[in-house]
């Protein structure tokens, strides 16, 4: 349960930093200059390195399509939209992505557009 419930915390700490990024870039404040905005996009990056140690290849839990295996998911199809934190190089978070990616509840749902 305390795991599940980290991992679940990382990603939606993730998700809160890139999107606090994106709301603030849209009144013109970049995160090149800002400190704030600078640690929210290191942040991201070192729970994605977290994240990163504890997955597998094969998902948070081999064999099952997780609920963690879904938020994260969730969560680099919109890092990638918006194109603001590169998590490639990851090669256990790709591997989760590649893995899932032909189910049809990952297939059939688009990449989110960006904010």
């Amino acid at each position: 349960v305390w795991e599940d419930t980290m991992i679940l915390t990382t990603i939606d700490t993730i998700l809160d930093s890139v999107v606090n990024v994106v709301l603030m870039g849209r009144s013109g404040t970049e995160p090149e200059g800002h400190p704030y905005l600078s640690r929210q996009l290191a942040r991201a990056h070192s729970c994605l390195d977290w994240l990163e140690i504890r997955a597998s290849a094969n998902g948070f839990w081999p064999g099952f399509f997780s609920v963690a295996d879904i938020n994260l998911i969730c969560m680099l199809q919109y890092l990638q939209s918006n194109n603001l934190v590169h998590w490639s190089g990851r090669s256990n978070l790709e591997a989760i992505l590649a893995l899932f990616s032909e189910r049809s509840s990952v297939r059939e749902n688009p990449t989110p557009e960006p904010l």
